[in-house]
């Protein structure tokens, strides 16, 4: 097996390690799957998700508009694939200099095999002098192909109750902040209507935070997110949905490190599951929160 990617896009190598810082306040442990056109870190292996209620979370990254090189020969012609257990916190400590410098001329990774394989991280700065590359090699374990059925895609609903657009990612930041320490729960609540509302409380307060204008999707998992193209009239009825989902989890998705999200979007299946989108760039990553009350599996 063989992987090389290069990239040398300041902003695409910067989104690249703040998706990685992002991952690592989720899990201490991913799967970083490498195919042919993308690579795919996922926290989603179905057998514990159905016996926990656990966080699912998938990030895909191009290979077209992220990396000017990219190479890879997986276990067979027929499993064109490789899957690689990571930490995804060592990929981000050593790669953290990326998320707010200037002078970055290359990324490059590689799979090469140490002491024991590793994802070999390389980061060369301008100058001419010899020390201006910085390397780090990063550990991993070969998931063997028996394994791999654990990990793939999200089974992400084909329909969903009710799909709305996030329209100020860095207020929600701002608010999670205030509401973490009220309690274990955060209410979700997202009317036909057009409105999205998060809010907390204990014996002592109550927060809240209203988005009353949020724009309605569509979605449909061949074409992806859409505009609505239902209108509600006047005498229409106005429905609501909710879930409940645990408070600490919705704050590390929503990190400060991608508070800026070219799209963001809000889905629920009523009491059941709340699903998170956000695009940055071609940059896609996704996490399903299932309900912390009731028996209804994901």
């Amino acid at each position: 097996m063989k992987f090389r990617a290069k990239a040398d896009d300041l902003m695409c190598i910067r989104t690249f390690a703040r998706l990685l810082t992002a991952l690592s306040q989720c899990s201490r442990n991913f799967v970083l799957r490498i195919t042919p056109d993308k690579l795919c870190f996922i926290l989603s292996n179905k057998e514990v998700a159905a016996a926990t209620r656990a966080l699912l979370a998938w990030a895909e990254v191009p290979k077209q508009s992220t990396f000017v090189e990219y190479a890879m020969e997986g276990l067979s012609t027929e499993d064109n694939e490789i899957f690689l257990e990571i930490a995804p916190e060592k990929i981000a400590g050593c790669l953290s200099i990326l998320k707010s410098t200037n002078s970055v001329e290359m990324l490059k990774i590689k799979l090469t095999k140490k002491v024991v394989p590793c994802l070999t991280f390389e980061i060369e700065f301008p100058g001419v002098a010899p020390n201006n590359t910085c390397v780090h090699d990063v550990p991993v374990i070969v998931i063997q192909k028996m394994f791999w059925s654990h990990y793939t895609n999200l089974e992400i609903p084909a329909e969903f109750d009710l799909s709305i657009d996030i329209p100020e990612m860095q207020m929600v930041r701002v608010a999670m902040e205030r509401m973490k320490n009220l309690g274990p729960r955060l209410l979700v609540k997202a009317s036909s209507a057009g409105k999205l509302v998060f809010s907390a409380e204990n014996s002592n307060a109550k927060v809240t935070i209203k988005f009353p204008d949020g724009r309605l999707l569509d979605h449909s998992a061949v074409r992806g997110f859409r505009e609505s193209e239902q209108q509600l009239g006047e005498d229409a009825e106005v429905r609501e949905f909710c879930v409940e989902v645990d408070m600490k989890t919705v704050y590390h998705t929503i990190t400060p490190d991608l508070h800026k999200p070219s799209q963001s979007i809000c889905s629920l299946i009523h009491s059941r599951l709340l699903h998170l989108y956000f695009e940055y760039g071609d940059i896609t990553l996704q996490y399903v929160l299932p309900s912390i009350i009731g028996d209804n599996p994901i």
